[in-house]
C-alpha cells in the first residue's frame, strides 16, 4: 500500500514538472517569438494606431530574465552617471510638463507643442565620465517633448489617451524620456576633448544607421555631429542607453573641421511662429530671426554677410550665391541629401550656418536626426524634378539644382560616395553589431532601436541603387554630318548626367584613331520641371572618319566605359535653306512687282531677255510669280540650281525659245518649283529647251530630275528635255499634267518620271540615240500612283522600258509607236491599264506583268484591238505563266 501511494505521489510530481516545463518552453517560445525581427516586420505592417515601442515594453515587462540585469550603476567605461539633487529633477519635470500647456491649455494631442527656452535653464550638477567625477552644467536638450511622451509608462499612456491630459506624474526620469545637454566649464578637464556634449534619449531620432551616416558625413568634411552609445544613470540608477553625441560647438568645429574663427547662426526655436508648424517660420530666410554663436565679432560680420546671402537667394543670383558660400560644402551636402533621401537637417531651425572668418564664407551643417527615406524619383531624368523632390528644400538648394556647375560638382561627390558602397555598408553593419553588442547588456526595451536598422539600411541600398542608375545613364547620339566641302564633322549629344569623354575611334574598314588626349563632351541642360532638355549643348568637331562603326567613351566619374548599345551613330548631310538667294544675278533686269490678292500676297518677277551665267543657287521666295521672256539663256555652273517656290511662266517662242543649260560643260543642279499646299500654282513651259542638268537637294527637298516640278499642275508643250546626267531628265510630282509636242532624249536614268499625277501625255517622241546605249539605262515613261492617258507617242530604243506603269496607276495606252526596247510596256503592282491600237514592233518583250513590290497585288491588263508578240507575265509567286488570256478593256475604267 505504501509502494503504491509513493508511486502515486511520484507520478503526480512528475505531471507537475511535466506540465510545469511545458509551461516554461511555451513562455520561453512566445518571447523569442515576439522579440524577433519577423514579429517586429508583421507588426509594424499590420498594427498602426498602437507603435510598436509602447508595445516592445509590454514584451519587455513579461520578460523576467530582464530582471537578472543589473540597474544600478557600474562603472564599465560605457557608463555615465548624472548626479542630480531633488530640487534639479523637479525643475526638470516641470519644464516638460510646462512644455504641454505652451498653448494656453493641456493640449497633449497638438502637433506643435515644445520646450521653451525661457523655462529650460542651465542648472549645476556633477557627472561620471569612467573614474572621473566632473561639474557641469545641465539643461535640457531638444525642442520637442515627444520623446517624453513616448516615454509615458503605458497605464500613463491610456490614462492620457482617455483624459486627453498629461498628468506631471506621468513625467518620470527612470523612463528614459529625459534628454540632456551638458556643458563642462572651460576650467575642468574635457571629456575625450568634448566640452558640450548631447545625450540623446532612447526616445528621441537617432538610430543606428543615421549615426553611422553622421560618422560617413563627417569623414567627408561635412560639418555634423556622430555619437556613441552610453548606460546613462541619474544618481545611480539606470534610465537607459543613451546617444552620447558632441554638439557642433567651437571644439568641434576646430578639431574635426580646421574652423577657428567662427560665428554660427540658426533660426531661433520658438515653435509658435506665424506658420503654426514646428521647426519652420516665415522669418527663416532673414538674418533677423537668428541665434548666434562663437566669436562676436564675426558674428556681427557674419549677419550682414547672412543677409546679403538671403537677398542673392531672393533675387536667384548665382554668382552672390557662389561668392558667400562654400560651393564644395553644399555640393557635398546636397549628395548626402540624395543617399539619405532627407532635408530635415536643412528645414527651418534645423539649418545651422557656419561663417568662416578665414574663407569668409558660409558651410551648412548636415546632422541626420531622423531615419533616411526613399528616393522617390528612381527614373534617371526624374531624380532632379521638382515634383519628386517636394521635401522642404532649403531655397538655396532650389536654385542651385537649377545650376550646370553645381550639379556636376554634387554628381562628382555621389560619385565618390557610390565608389566607396563595400566601406559605407561596411561601416553601417559595423556599427550595428557594436550597438547590438551593447543592447545586450542592458536592461531596457531596444527592438525598435535594433530593428529599424535592417528598414533603413534597405533604404540606404534602395537610394544607392537609383544614384548609381542617375550616374551610369548615358545615351550617345552621333551624327556623322557631311560638309558642302567633302569633310565630315561630328555632332554629339551626351544625354548623360554626369561627362563623358572619347578615347577612341573604329571606322567602318577597321581603321582607329586615338585622340591625343580624351576628347571631353559636354552635357545638356535638362528641365527640372519635366525633365526633358533645354539646351543641348552639342559638341561639334571635326570626324576622323566618314563612316564610323564604333566609339569608345569613358564616364569621367569611374573607369568604366558607356556600352556599345547605348552609343546610336546617324548621318546627315549639309542643308542649306534659303527663302530668298542669288536673285542679284539678274540685276535690273529682274523686274519685280508685289500684288495683293483676295486669297495672298504675290511677289510678281518678270526675267528680261538676256544671257544670264549664274554661279550661285537661285532661289525665289514663297508665293512668287516667275515668269522668263522668250529668247532667254540662263547657264548654270556646276551644281547651281534655279528654284522657284510658286509658279513659273517659260514660254518662248520657235524663233525665239528659252534655254536652261549647264556652263563651261559641267551639269548643273536642278531646275525646279515648289507649289504651296495652300494655293494652285503651276508651271508653262512653250518652246523651253533644257540639257546636261542633275538632280539636288534644295531646303531640304530633293530634286530628282534636272528639270523637277512638286506640287503644281505643268503644262509641256514644244519643248526639249535632254542629255541629264540625273535620276530623270524630267520629274512631276503630285499635279495635274498635259504634256504635249516635245521630246525627250538621251536623259541617263528615266526621260520622264510621272509620280501621284493626273493627266495626258500625246504627240511626244521619247527615245535614245544608239551612240548612248551602252552607258544609259532608262525608261521612257515612268509613272507611279498616277492616272494617265498615253496616246500617240513613239518610244523608241529604250534600253529599260518604252513604258512603265506601276504603284497602283491606272492608264490608257492608245495608238502609240513603241518599238525596239527591251520591253515595251511594263504593268506592275495593282495597277489597271488598257492596251488598245498600239503598234509595238521590234521589242524583246512586248507587254511584261508582274509584281515588283511586295506590298502590292498582281496588275490588271486589258487590251482591245491589240496585237502583240512576245509578253512575260509572272503570278503572285513570281513564276512565268505559259499562257495568259487577257481582259478586255473595261469602257467604264477609271482611266480619264
Amino acid at each position: 500500500m505504501s509502494t503504491f501511494l509513493k508511486l502515486e505521489s511520484f507520478s503526480s510530481k512528475s505531471k507537475i514538472f511535466i506540465v510545469t516545463l511545458l509551461v516554461f518552453v511555451f513562455y520561453f517560445m512566445a518571447m523569442s517569438f515576439l522579440n524577433s525581427y519577423s514579429f517586429y516586420k508583421f507588426y509594424t505592417k499590420n498594427f498602426k494606431k498602437i507603435e510598436y515601442a509602447r508595445f516592445e515594453k509590454i514584451i519587455f515587462e513579461l520578460d523576467f530574465t530582464q530582471s537578472l540585469k543589473k540597474r544600478t550603476f557600474v562603472n564599465d567605461g560605457n557608463s555615465v552617471n548624472l548626479k542630480f539633487s531633488a530640487e534639479d529633477l523637479l525643475a526638470f519635470r516641470q519644464t516638460y510638463f510646462t512644455s504641454f500647456e505652451n498653448n494656453d491649455g493641456p493640449i497633449s494631442n497638438s502637433s506643435i507643442m515644445y520646450i521653451s527656452d525661457d523655462t529650460n535653464r542651465w542648472r549645476k550638477a556633477k557627472v561620471v565620465f569612467a573614474d572621473t567625477e566632473q561639474k557641469v552644467k545641465v539643461k535640457l536638450h531638444g525642442t520637442s517633448n515627444g520623446p517624453i511622451r513616448k516615454s509615458f509608462k503605458n497605464l500613463d499612456h491610456i490614462r492620457e489617451k482617455l483624459h486627453k491630459f498629461v498628468d506631471i506624474e506621468y513625467i518620470d526620469p527612470s523612463t528614459g524620456g529625459y534628454a540632456f545637454k551638458i556643458k563642462i566649464p572651460s576650467k575642468e578637464s574635457f571629456h575625450s576633448g568634448m566640452r558640450r556634449i548631447n545625450f540623446l534619449s532612447p526616445y528621441d531620432d537617432w538610430g543606428i544607421t543615421q549615426n553611422a551616416l553622421n560618422r560617413l558625413i563627417s569623414e567627408n568634411n561635412v560639418i555634423t555631429a556622430y555619437g556613441t552609445l552610453r548606460k546613462l544613470y541619474i544618481n545611480g540608477l539606470f534610465i537607459g542607453p543613451y546617444l552620447m553625441q558632441e554638439q557642433i560647438n567651437k571644439e568641434l568645429l576646430e578639431r574635426n573641421f580646421q574652423i577657428t574663427n567662427y560665428a554660427a547662426l540658426k533660426s531661433n526655436d520658438d515653435w509658435n511662429k506665424s506658420l503654426n508648424t514646428a521647426h519652420a517660420g516665415t522669418t527663416d530666410y532673414t538674418a533677423f530671426d537668428k541665434e548666434q554663436d562663437g566669436e562676436p565679432e564675426t558674428v556681427r560680420v557674419a549677419t550682414t554677410l547672412l543677409e546679403k546671402l538671403f537677398d542673392a537667394i531672393k533675387r536667384k543670383n548665382i554668382k552672390d550665391i557662389y561668392s558667400l558660400v562654400d560651393i564644395n560644402n553644399l555640393a557635398k551636402v546636397a549628395a548626402f541629401i540624395k543617399l539619405t533621401g532627407s532635408v530635415g537637417p536643412l528645414y527651418g531651425d534645423n539649418t545651422r550656418y557656419i561663417f568662416n572668418a578665414a574663407t569668409g564664407k558660409f558651410q551648412f551643417t548636415f546632422r541626420l536626426e531622423s531615419g533616411p527615406s526613399k528616393i522617390e524619383a528612381t527614373a534617371p531624368a526624374n531624380f532632379d524634378l521638382d515634383k519628386y523632390n517636394d521635401v522642404h528644400y532649403h531655397k538655396i538648394f532650389d536654385l542651385l539644382i537649377q545650376d550646370k556647375e553645381f550639379v556636376n560638382l554634387r554628381n562628382i561627390f555621389l560619385s565618390k560616395i557610390i565608389a566607396s558602397e563595400d566601406n559605407l555598408l561596411a561601416m553601417i553593419q559595423y556599427e550595428h553589431d557594436k550597438s547590438s553588442e551593447f543592447f545586450s547588456s542592458i536592461n531596457f526595451p531596444t527592438n525598435y532601436i535594433k530593428y529599424r536598422y535592417q528598414g533603413n539600411l534597405d533604404i540606404i541600398k534602395h537610394n544607392i541603387k537609383h544614384i548609381k542608375k542617375y550616374l551610369e545613364y548615358s545615351k550617345v547620339y552621333v551624327t556623322v554630318h557631311e560638309r558642302e566641302t567633302g569633310d565630315h564633322e561630328l555632332k554629339i549629344l551626351l544625354d548623360s548626367y554626369t561627362s563623358s569623354s572619347i578615347k577612341k575611334f573604329i571606322s567602318c574598314d577597321g581603321k582607329v584613331y586615338t585622340p591625343k588626349t580624351p576628347i571631353r563632351l559636354n552635357t545638356p541642360t535638362y528641365s527640372r520641371i519635366d525633365g526633358y532638355i533645354i539646351f543641348n549643348n552639342i559638341n561639334k568637331f571635326i570626324s576622323p572618319f566618314g563612316c564610323i562603326k564604333d566609339i569608345k567613351i569613358q564616364r569621367d566619374w569611374s573607369i568604366s566605359n558607356i556600352n556599345p548599345s547605348n552609343i546610336y551613330i546617324n548621318y546627315s548631310k549639309e542643308v542649306l535653306y534659303h527663302d530668298r538667294h542669288g536673285l542679284e544675278f539678274f540685276g535690273k533686269k529682274l523686274l519685280k512687282v508685289d500684288l495683293n490678292t483676295k486669297k495672298r500676297a504675290i511677289k510678281k518677277y518678270r526675267i528680261s531677255r538676256g544671257n544670264y551665267y549664274i554661279n550661285k543657287d537661285i532661289v525665289f521666295p514663297e508665293n512668287s510669280f516667275v515668269s522668263i521672256d522668250p529668247g532667254t539663256s540662263i547657264y548654270l555652273e556646276n551644281n547651281v540650281s534655279f528654284f522657284v517656290k510658286g509658279t513659273l511662266v517659260a514660254e518662248g517662242t520657235k524663233e525665239l525659245p528659252i534655254i536652261v543649260t549647264g556652263a563651261k560643260g559641267k551639269p548643273f543642279g536642278t531646275f525646279a518649283v515648289m507649289g504651296s499646299e495652300r494655293f494652285d500654282d503651276y508651271v508653262s513651259l512653250r518652246f523651253f529647251h533644257i540639257r546636261g542638268g542633275n538632280e539636288k537637294i534644295i531646303n531640304g527637298i530633293y530634286f530628282t530630275g534636272q528639270a523637277s516640278f512638286h506640287r503644281v499642275d505643268v503644262e509641256i508643250k514644244n519643248s526639249v528635255f535632254e542629255d541629264s546626267e540625273s535620276d530623270d531628265g524630267l520629274n512631276i510630282k503630285y499635279g495635274n499634267i498635259k504634256i504635249k509636242d516635245s521630246i525627250f532624249r538621251n536623259n541617263i536614268g528615266d526621260q520622264v518620271d510621272l509620280d501621284f499625277t493626273k493627266g495626258d501625255v500625246s504627240n511626244n517622241l521619247f527615245f535614245i540615240n544608239n551612240a548612248y546605249k551602252n552607258f544609259i539605262s532608262s525608261d521612257g515613261l515612268d509613272i507611279s500612283g498616277s492616272n494617265v492617258k498615253i496616246t500617240n507617242n513613239r518610244f523608241e530604243n529604250m534600253t529599260d522600258k518604252g513604258i512603265s506603269i506601276g504603284e497602283q496607276s491606272v492608264a490608257l495606252v492608245s495608238k502609240n509607236e513603241i518599238k525596239g526596247n527591251n520591253i515595251g510596256i511594263a504593268t506592275k503592282d495593282s495597277s489597271d491599264v488598257c492596251l488598245e491600237n498600239n503598234n509595238l514592233r521590234n521589242n524583246i518583250i512586248d507587254i511584261a506583268g508582274y509584281i515588283k513590290k511586295k506590298m502590292y497585288g498582281l496588275p490588271s491588263i486589258g487590251i482591245r484591238n491589240q496585237a502583240f508578240k512576245n509578253i512575260y507575265i509572272l503570278d503572285i509567286n513570281n513564276k512565268l505563266q505559259d499562257k495568259f488570256n487577257f481582259q478586255l478593256c473595261d469602257n467604264s475604267s477609271e482611266v480619264i
